[in-house]
């Protein structure tokens, strides 16, 4: 939404609103047009919004970004959630093609299931997973046992870096 040559940004997600422009004064104004249509409550600024928590330092700091509670739900539900640390999300060499004959197939609608999870985490907030979860997807119709071990080893990866963040800052001004 342009207003007076700036951008607003509205999210919406069932119920709920986030709204982000460059003027306080723009976000209060569409604040109040929204409630004369729409009972409201105000939260204040965002710590939440679809799984991702966020931080702020200020009104008009740098934003901080990151998904370690969905990423500490994700490593309980499938039972990696105290595993070896290791320092990188793939094996370095790691090949998606499988020529053994020996091969182990793998459920793939439960695979599908946790490369799904996956990719929405690297889409939203962890870029640095992205192009390990893409390899992975490429196995998606026929994953087998070592598609599967990769992706265990992405979850101790995950559980190694479960602290990082996206960071947002301007250069030369506030955000």
């Amino acid at each position: 939404m342009d207003v007076d040559g700036r951008l607003c940004m509205i999210l919406i997600y069932y119920d709920d609103l986030l709204l982000a422009c460059q003027k306080k004064k723009d976000i209060i104004d569409i604040k109040t047009k929204i409630s004369i249509k729409f009972e409201c409550v105000d939260k204040g600024q965002v710590e939440m919004f679809l799984g991702m928590q966020i931080k702020r330092e200020g009104e008009i700091g740098a934003i901080q970004m990151n998904q370690q509670l969905y990423i500490k739900d994700m490593l309980e539900k499938h039972n990696m959630l105290n595993c070896r640390p290791v320092p990188t999300p793939l094996d370095p060499g790691f090949q998606i093609a499988c020529c053994k004959s020996d091969c182990v197939l793998e459920d793939p609608v439960q695979y599908q299931s946790v490369i799904g999870e996956l990719m929405w985490l690297a889409l939203t907030s962890r870029p640095d997973i992205y192009h390990s979860v893409v390899k992975l997807a490429q196995r998606n119709k026929e994953p087998h046992n070592e598609h599967v071990a990769a992706v265990k080893h992405l979850f101790r990866y995950l559980g190694a870096t479960i602290d990082h963040n996206l960071n947002y800052r301007r250069c030369g001004g506030a955000l």
